[in-house]
């Protein structure tokens, strides 16, 4: 984890927070199992959520990305530096434009603003 984002966002509900910093320290410290989380959470959830099975959280990076134009950023790399496969990226971004291969996508345009900045 050295070298990543931490990208989670379990307790987004300010109260839960709010309520877990004003408990004792060494209750928060205390490296309790998640258990207690779910039996806290049975008052106000259904068992059905609160046994599933754990699921990511996607975030809309494609969708930000697209409403701000900033896919074009790969466009304008590629016709500088031509370091791409033209027919692969034109069916890469079409299905993008889908809703396919969102994360690839914003690896290609991380590394196109990369060569941008660094390569003009």
């Amino acid at each position: 984890m050295a070298q990543s984002i931490e990208a989670r966002t379990p307790f987004l509900d300010k109260e839960v927070v709010k309520t877990v910093f004003t408990t004792a320290p060494e209750l928060r410290e205390a490296q309790l199992s998640k258990g207690w989380i779910k039996e806290i959470a049975k008052t106000y959830l259904p068992e059905a959520i609160i046994h599933r099975k754990k699921k990511g959280f996607n975030y809309p990076y494609l969708e930000w990305l697209q409403s701000s134009n900033e896919l074009e950023i790969i466009q304008r790399v590629q016709k500088k530096h031509k370091i791409f496969n033209e027919t692969q990226l034109e069916w890469l971004l079409s299905e993008g434009k889908q809703g396919r291969f969102q994360h690839q996508i914003f690896s290609l345009y991380l590394l196109c603003r990369w060569i941008e900045r660094k390569f003009g």
